[in-house]
This record gives C-alpha cells, sequence and structure tokens, in this order.
C-alpha cells in the first residue's frame, strides 16, 4: 500500500509542476502549495469516508445492498 501511495505522491507532483509551469527542481510541497492540491492521504481519506456514507445510505431491500452487505461482513 506504501508504494501506491508513493507513486501517487510523485505523480501528484509532477502534475502541480506541469500546472504551474515551474521546474523540475523546484519544491514540490511549495508548488503543491500554490496548486491548492491536497496531500493525498487526505484525499484519500476523504474519498474512504464518502463512500462510507454513500453504502450506509442505501436502502435495504435495494438489490445492491445484499452485496455490499456480503462483501463487507
Amino acid at each position: 500500500m506504501k508504494y501506491h501511495i508513493h507513486e501517487l505522491n510523485k505523480l501528484q507532483c509532477r502534475v502541480a509542476l506541469w500546472i504551474t509551469g515551474a521546474f523540475k527542481t523546484s519544491l514540490s510541497e511549495g508548488v503543491k502549495g500554490i496548486t491548492g492540491l491536497i496531500p493525498i492521504s487526505l484525499h484519500l481519506r476523504k474519498l474512504s469516508g464518502r463512500s462510507y456514507l454513500r453504502y450506509s445510505a442505501i436502502f435495504s431491500n435495494y438489490a445492491i445492498a445484499s452485496l455490499l452487505e456480503h462483501r463487507h461482513t
């Protein structure tokens, strides 16, 4: 899991450099701050919270609810 997060961090740095047009040697945290990108770990936490809220809002009589219940037990 750490490998994938590290790769996502590298990709986010490249994207921030591309957005700002900064040089490759620029500080990545500074460039991320200028672009307004949030850290990957916080973004993943936000996405997992949203998926939990979506899952908890599904009515129990839906067909997908039985599949999800089986998966999360």
